[in-house]
């Protein structure tokens, strides 16, 4: 190996070529040869020396010939000043081959940051010259010696501007000229300084810029010895997306899409791009697909983690800047811009710095563009609507064929239920794939989609009221069938709700009222809750129950203002509305006798406007039916009566409430639902305390222990049962009497 390799090199001196390179050591390592040689150039002429040769003068630093010789690894003698442009000319004849050798080097797929960062950002062949010199001082601890003894400063490690042009040419009026192009470019070569360097040029001066030390910023110095590092300030906020990382096609939105492209590439010229939108609408996705369309790396900044970098927003800016040309001519996007209320001051002063930068960005914010703005660029404006029905379903069938979990959850009904927007879908998706995968539940995957679903809703609903858990089904409620079918029948409207109105066009013939609104009447513990329950569990909705004493307020205006609240957050909870003894907020309207009456009555028709308004479910539940206004009862599609069970329903719910996994003696139920009257939800009471009662005596659950709990429950209401009371089992309890 070693053989060919010297045989090669044998060939290429006998044709008058250099050896290429094989990585980039290999080149770093001649450009610093090369710079060792052209400061070596330099002292040659800058140098005065006494007569004996002894000792020479540089900057008015007294150095020893031998010093300097070492500096250089050279022994030197002095030249004739006349042979300084010639040689001048050869050394960058040298640097030129260097360029030329690194240029083929890149061109058989090899990568050269030095010469990547020169093309990205458009350096000319004197700010190449500078970077270098610069460059130097990193790459050789002995260059900032050398920098040190030229300048007379032990401070200064790395050269300034004024002496790279003193080491570029000795012509005065050519020096001028380098000096005016110097603080012409300075905003450009800065950009690559670090941040305490960049403070000469708000200075104004000449002297001040030519002064500066050029001191690489370490996120430069970083990037050269590795391309796939982050700027270390910005990374907690910002990240970098390759056009070949998103795979994902553009499942809905297309024609969006392409207008966003023609409206960024609008704004190349003297604007930005704005996508207002609600959260997770899909503007960053929509971004995403901007960038890979026009085949660009994506610099997706948030900005909502940008106070944490502690830095000024003109720094950052300048870095964004920067950052986006090292990772490829990126797109940025600064995502989640928040506005202050009255204020637009900050947004002004972001985009004021951004005026001062060549970036064309992409700005994204759940709030509209205020025309308020004072900006020189021209705002190019977007508006993300929320996902239609049928791009929900889009985004679900994909995203769950992605999974395999496609055959096991109805797409449109996902999507009916839930108006999520895409990045909830997707995370709800990526949740349930998991907790599969992992073993984590043993829910049935569609049961596990909704409970995501619901879990991505934003609300504040629990302020004024009460999750109820939805633990019962249809099956579960005893009613009469017509009542069962009212309740199956407003369950398959909101199950095709959008169906008729969305795609059957009858939300053109319907200004208002496309809401579910029922009234459940009943004497107390008929099952009115328990059927709010399975109303939600048939539907995968969340129930809350309103907490009525938290909504009636004796101060005017405050009861309706609670009320408002509570519609709000039930229409961004997707939930069902469960209100309780509702009669006291929709009764009966008055005659206006007073000013409390017309305060009432103004009450009343705002609840009218509100339950005409809300597009979701909404359930009053009362005792007594006829203390409704009859006004509110024409506003309700549904009015489902909960009656007194029945010997039969009491019989039916005897035989319901007793879980199977309970040790239990033979019970008499057809004696307990022919001789006590009671409710539902007076039986299910009863039979937890009398299994509480077996359990403290260590036995099997028997009819002892529930007619003690019957005698208990009576004695709430007033009746106070003997022992006669019991009939067949008079014995029992006459026994049970002795006892106590």
């Amino acid at each position: 190996m070693r053989r060919n390799e010297e045989e090669q090199e044998k060939q290429m001196a006998e044709d008058g070529r250099e050896q290429d390179y094989t990585g980039e050591e290999q080149y770093q390592k001649e450009l610093t040869d090369w710079g060792k040689a052209w400061v070596f150039h330099y002292c040659k002429a800058a140098v005065d020396t006494s007569l004996e040769g002894d000792i020479a003068m540089i900057k008015g630093k007294i150095l020893y010939k031998k010093e300097l010789a070492r500096l250089n690894q050279t022994v030197f003698s002095l030249q004739e000043k006349k042979k300084y442009q010639k040689e001048t000319k050869e050394l960058m004849g040298w640097l030129a081959r260097i360029r030329e050798k690194g240029q083929r080097y890149i061109a058989g797929g090899g990568m050269l940051t030095l010469e990547y960062l020169f093309r990205m950002f458009g350096f000319d062949a004197f700010e190449r010259y500078l970077f270098f010199m610069a460059f130097m001082a990193e790459a050789d601890p002995q260059f900032e010696r050398i920098y040190v003894l030229l300048q007379d400063d032990f401070g200064r490690k790395t050269p300034t501007a004024e002496l790279c042009i003193a080491m570029y040419t000795l012509d005065d009026e050519e020096r001028h000229s380098l000096r005016q192009k110097a603080v012409r470019r300075w905003p450009f070569i800065s950009r690559f300084l670090e941040e305490g360097q960049t403070k000469s040029w708000n200075q104004g001066r000449l002297e001040s810029v030519l002064k500066t030390p050029l001191y690489l910023d370490r996120r430069i110095v970083q990037f050269l010895y590795d391309m796939d590092s982050e700027d270390p300030v910005l990374k907690d906020a910002a990240a970098c997306c390759l056009p070949s990382a998103l795979r994902e096609p553009m499942v809905i939105r297309q024609k969006l899409l392409e207008t966003a492209v023609k409206m960024f590439q609008a704004a190349q010229e003297d604007g930005f791009l704005y996508l207002s939108g609600e959260q997770d609408i899909g503007k960053k996705y929509l971004i995403r697909h901007l960038a890979k369309a026009l085949n660009r790396p994506l610099l997706l900044v948030d900005m909502r983690r940008i106070p944490e970098t502690g830095r000024s927003v003109r720094e950052l800016v300048r870095r964004l800047a920067r950052e986006a040309v090292l990772k490829g001519n990126a797109i940025v996007c600064l995502a989640d811009l928040e506005w202050e209320e009255e204020s637009s001051a900050e947004v002004e002063q972001l985009l004021a710095c951004l005026e001062e930068t060549d970036l064309v960005p992409v700005i994204t914010s759940a709030e509209k563009w205020r025309e308020s703005v004072r900006t020189r660029r021209r705002c190019i404006q977007l508006e993300v609507a929320p996902l239609t029905l049928e791009e929900r379903e889009a985004v679900w069938e994909y995203g769950l064929s992605e999974t395999g979990l496609g055959e096991m959850a109805d797409c449109r009904r996902l999507a009916a239920t839930y108006q999520l927007p895409p990045g909830a879908i997707r995370r709800v998706i990526r949740e349930a794939e998991v907790k599969i995968q992992t073993g984590e539940t043993i829910e049935e995957p569609e049961k596990l989609l909704y409970r995501g679903c619901q879990r991505q809703l934003v609300h504040r609903l629990g302020q004024d009221a009460a999750k109820v858990p939805a633990q019962y089904t249809m099956e579960d409620l005893v009613l009469p069938q017509s009542q069962k079918k009212l309740l199956l029948d407003a369950c398959d409207m909101v199950k095709h709700k959008h169906l008729v109105f969305d795609t059957w066009g009858f939300s053109q013939k319907m200004a208002y009222g496309k809401g579910v609104a029922m009234i459940f009447y009943g004497p107390p513990g008929t099952g009115k809750t328990m059927g709010a329950q399975a109303m939600a569990n048939e539907l995968n909705l969340e129930l809350y129950r309103v907490d009525m004493a938290s909504v009636l307020s004796k101060y005017v205006g405050e009861s309706e203002k609670k009320l408002g609240n509570i519609f709000d957050q039930g229409q961004k909870s997707q939930s069902i509305l469960f209100f309780d003894e509702a009669d006291a907020l929709f009764g009966k309207r008055s005659e206006a006798q007073d000013a409390q009456d017309k305060y009432a009555n103004a009450s009343t028709a705002f609840l009218l406007q509100k339950l005409e308004d809300y597009q979701g479910i909404i359930i009053l539940a009362t005792n007594l039916l006829q203390n409704f206004d009859q006004a509110f009862c024409r506003r309700f599609q549904f009015i489902v009566e909960f009656p007194f069970p029945d010997e039969r329903r009491r019989l039916e719910i005897w035989r319901r409430v007793f879980p199977a996994k309970l040790p239990a003696e033979e019970l008499d139920l057809d004696y307990l639902a022919e001789e006590f009257v009671l409710s539902g939800s007076q039986i299910k009471n009863i039979a937890v305390g009398a299994a509480f009662l077996a359990a403290g005596e260590d036995r099997r659950l028997g009819m002892i222990h529930i007619l003690r709990t019957i005698k208990r429950e009576m004695k709430k209401t007033g009746r106070n049962m003997i022992a006669s009371d019991f009939g067949a089992y008079y014995s029992l309890m006459e026994a049970e009497e002795g006892e106590h």
